[in-house]
């Protein structure tokens, strides 16, 4: 054969050369076949590819076509082109039974077989090829914590799913197929396909072939379908209930309310699993969460009955002993919480009563609870027993009235007493409807004692405790608000005055930004709300935090009422800005200042300080010209207003036209007699004696300029014109 490298042409195109090879003879595909065989022999692989490929082109439906595409895949694959080995194999699905080519090898029934296999085989290498590579991006993803190759595993999962895909609607009776099911189901889950998953899944769930992986389809249709529910919340499309309904009528009772079809299909995926995996196979331990998680469902739809039975069986399987956990109480909880919505007395009763004599723990490890610890408190032992005696409550506050109504030692007896008895009853009942009022007066209690630091312990612990809570009532709920409010304003406040600015900060800004009080009504809720704003404001500009008091100061400026306080805090936004150098937002803050308060008979001094602060801003950038003019209007704003003579405004307004007129002197210093060469000593004379008059002309009139600054009054300023006047 020619070697091409001699220049003469190579194999391929020889080939093609109708005078050496007839290219319509029925044995010329053969010849092609056999070059390319030649070629891969010598492993020459490239050059075996492209013979292949003209071969198959040039005749597409000859029965040796699909094996010779595996073979181009074969020879991809020994020249490590490992991706073009895949590519080239998927082609082979375009040959199976209903093809072109198929049809056209009708008598060949031997080709026809071999290509379904080689299509069947190819279907399933590219799906494990695919669904491989994507495992491997996905860990690397993880170790690498690189979203890219997050999403190339993603792109790499839809390709495997595809595959999978192909293969099972093609070979649906393929004795692999249950498990090629639940590779299809894992490839949608990883690929975020969540809808198919979850179907997949249940189909692997659900079938009676083979349950090897029964668990963990199961488990993963709750997963994909958890996965479609919390994308349908964070685009707004899904609304999941976390309060139960509020009770209605007399006695009070809780309607259903309509779950959602998404929260009940999740809801189902967690029965079946629980109906279908037995312990013993529940290997990720979800058995008891799922059965919480439905019971919760229940309970905060309203469906109540139903809520009951499970929350009484949870509660009464891990209340104590090696299933007892965290689940179990909040079951207990959840039921006190419907026995107390429906007022039913009885049920409360029976419920501290059982809790107390089971003794349950709600953990595997926990000895007795002790309900005499302060730390125990809010167990529900130890809250079943503040139900049973929630009278306390009214003694302690009859004694905080009586001390009220005391004078001298025993006042002071009495609101010790009457604090001690309050946090007793609280302790003993957190949760009890009087338990933030109770808070509420021994911290004032405490505070009648001169015991601020107990009292401001009190205020954290209504934060922490009756924050969270929401009233029964409207009434309730202006009572809570204004309870937590004012606990927030004391901490705050007691802070500030030890200097625990940080602190401080943090209430204030509570009051200021909660949403919680900015919807309350009560108007000592909104006095403190608007105190915690400036203040959050002041002290933050304190902290030098001045971007965020400039935010709260805009804040004040556009919802406060006061006229002192808005007119402040426009000030005080353009003098931070000034404060932080940044001048253009300095000049923009202050003539923004001036056009609200320039004719403000009130905001005379700060008008006259805002002329000032943008002169020295222009000063600071270099604008000489600029600095010059707005000197002139500081003085000009201070003749406005009519701000007194010796007055801080007078001040900036002495330094402003002392500066203006100082220009002067320094070139006057610079003064020389010259009396030349005179011809004559009376010519001389004449000489001196005139530009001695000259100057004294000159250095009067300079002296003379500098009397403006006096009508000012400012010590400073009265000296500084004296000492010019002098060197004049």
């Amino acid at each position: 054969m020619p070697d091409p490298i001699e220049g003469q042409p190579t194999g391929i195109e020889r080939i093609q050369d109708d005078a050496l090879i007839p290219q319509q003879r029925a044995w010329t595909p053969e010849v092609y076949f056999q070059l390319g065989q030649v070629y891969f022999d010598e492993a020459k692989y490239t050059e075996a590819i492209a013979v292949w490929r003209l071969a198959i082109t040039k005749w597409p439906n000859h029965h040796r076509t699909p094996a010779v595409l595996n073979d181009i895949a074969v020879a991809h694959q020994m020249h490590n082109e490992f991706e073009s080995a895949i590519v080239a194999r998927s082609e082979l699905t375009q040959y199976v039974q209903g093809s072109p080519w198929w049809n056209a090898n009708m008598d060949r029934p031997a080709e026809q077989r071999n290509a379904e296999q080689l299509a069947e085989s190819a279907l399933i290498v590219t799906a494990i090829h695919h669904h491989q590579r994507a495992q491997r991006l996905r860990q690397q993803c993880v170790e690498e914590r690189n979203v890219r190759l997050c999403r190339d595993s993603r792109v790499e999962y839809e390709l495997a799913a595809t595959a999978y895909r192909g293969y099972l609607e093609r070979y649906p009776n393929n004795p692999q197929g249950y498990e090629l099911h639940y590779n299809l189901a894992d490839a949608l889950y990883w690929s975020k396909n969540y809808e198919q998953a979850a179907t997949e899944y249940a189909e692997v769930r659900d079938s009676n072939v083979d349950d090897s992986y029964l668990a963990e389809s199961a488990r993963r249709v709750v997963e994909s379908v958890k996965r479609i529910a919390d994308r349908a919340v964070e685009e707004g499309r899904l609304l999941i209930r976390d309060e139960p309904p509020a009770p209605t009528g007399a006695p009070p009772t809780v309607a259903p309310v309509a779950m959602p079809e998404t929260v009940q299909r999740l809801a189902r995926a967690r029965e079946i699993y629980l109906t279908r995996v037995p312990a013993s196979r529940d290997t990720e331990g979800v058995r008891a969460a799922y059965d919480y998680n439905n019971a919760l469902l229940l309970y905060r739809y309203g469906f109540w009955p139903q809520a009951d039975a499970r929350f009484t069986r949870i509660y009464e399987e891990r209340c104590t002993g090696p299933e007892a956990d965290a689940t179990g109480q909040i079951a207990w909880e959840n039921l006190r919480a419907m026995a107390m919505a429906t007022d039913d007395s009885e049920e409360i009763r029976r419920l501290a009563t059982d809790i107390q004599e089971r003794g349950c723990t709600f953990s595997a490890r926990a000895d007795k609870i002790d309900c005499t610890k302060t730390a125990n408190r809010d167990k529900p032992i130890c809250r079943a027993g503040a139900d049973l005696n929630a009278l306390v409550y009214q003694d302690a506050l009859d004694v905080y009235k009586r001390a009220g109504q005391a004078t001298g030692a025993e006042q002071r007896i009495l609101y010790e007493q009457s604090a001690t008895m309050l946090l007793a009853a609280v302790n003993s009942n957190p949760g009890d409807r009087q338990a933030p009022v109770a808070l509420e007066y021994a911290a004032l209690a405490l505070e009648a004692t001169n015991r601020f630091e107990a009292a401001g312990q009190l205020y954290q612990r209504i934060i922490d405790e009756v924050g969270p809570r929401q009233g029964e009532d409207a009434e309730e709920q202006q009572t809570l608000d204004a309870i937590l409010a004012n606990a927030h304003f004391k901490l705050a406040y007691t802070a500030s005055r030890n200097f625990d600015f940080d602190r401080a900060v943090e209430n204030y800004r509570v009051l200021a930004d909660s949403k919680r009080f900015a919807k309350s009504t009560d108007p000592e809720v909104q006095s403190k709300r608007a105190d915690g704003l400036v203040n959050s404001a002041i002290l933050l500009e304190q902290l030098q935090r001045y971007p965020e008091a400039t935010q709260y100061y805009r804040r004040v400026y556009d919802t406060v009422d006061g006229a002192d306080t808005k007119r402040n805090a426009l000030y005080r936004i353009a003098e931070m800005a000034y404060k932080q150098e940044r001048y253009p937002q300095a000049i923009t803050g202050m003539r923004e200042f001036i056009k609200v308060y320039g004719n403000d008979g009130e905001a005379g001094e700060l008008v006259v300080r805002a002329y000032w602060s943008i002169a020295q801003s222009w000063k600071a950038r270099g604008r000489t010209g600029d600095y010059r003019t707005a000197l002139g209007d500081v003085t000009a704003a201070y003749e406005r207003t009519g701000q007194p003579a010796g007055s801080i405004a007078a001040g900036y307004a002495a330094e402003a036209r002392f500066i203006l007129v100082d220009g002067k002197l320094a070139g006057f210093e610079n003064f020389q007699i010259k009396p030349g060469t005179p011809k004559t000593i009376e010519a001389y004379i004449n000489t001196i004696t005139k530009q001695i008059g000259s100057g004294g002309t000159q250095a009067q009139s300079i002296a003379n300029v500098y009397e403006v600054v006096f009508a000012y009054r400012r010590p400073r300023w009265t000296i500084a014109p004296y000492v010019r006047q002098g060197r004049a």
